[in-house]
């Protein structure tokens, strides 16, 4: 095997994050699957549906560790990454994700918990995680979740029969709605 550098290649590989050949071998994590993947999403729907399948695939961002993408071959910070990664898609979602994640692998770790709950992307894992008296809808509208995901989850909390609603001819807002006027303390406006 040829030498890189002048260093053998198990030192090499070890030096090397994985991440660096994350668009040889694919994601293995649920921050290089959104960077992989939502560059090219051209619209909002799109990128939120790329988000849920990395999450159904790879668990949800909080999983992977701050600043572990960083390495000699890699982006020197996530601002590199994401000014790389998120401009030839003109969905404001895709953007964003990509951002976070970018983020999340190429900025080094902070001690403050403030900085960690920015860097992290809100996901359901962390909407569950609160109690009801806490659940922020415009949080997981901004976050990139559409009214469908929302109600579908906010219904599950509430042991409410969303798809008898839906049936019924509620749209998706309204049953958001409804589940704010019949629990108001529940779900944030």
């Amino acid at each position: 095997m040829k030498q890189i550098a002048g260093l053998p290649p198990l030192i090499l590989a070890a030096i090397i994050p994985a991440s660096a050949f994350a668009g040889v071998f694919g994601p293995s994590n649920y921050s290089e699957c959104i960077i992989a993947r939502m560059a090219d999403v051209k619209s909002d729907p799109a990128a939120q549906a790329v988000a849920r399948q990395c999450l159904k695939e790879y668990g949800s961002a909080e999983l992977v560790e701050q600043g572990s993408g960083r390495g000699i071959l890699s982006y020197k910070s996530g601002d590199e990454c994401a000014a790389k990664k998120s401009t030839s898609t003109p969905s404001r979602v895709a953007a964003i994700h990509i951002i976070r994640q970018c983020q999340k692998l190429y900025d080094a770790p902070t001690t403050g918990a403030f900085d960690q709950y920015l860097q992290t992307t809100p996901n359901w894992e962390s909407l569950i995680k609160k109690p009801l008296s806490e659940l922020d809808v415009e949080s997981a509208r901004k976050a990139g979740y559409s009214d469908d995901a929302i109600a579908s989850h906010f219904a599950k909390l509430m042991n409410f029969d969303v798809e008898g609603a839906r049936k019924a001819g509620y749209s998706s807002t309204e049953i958001v709605n409804h589940l704010k006027s019949t629990n108001p303390a529940a779900i944030k406006k």
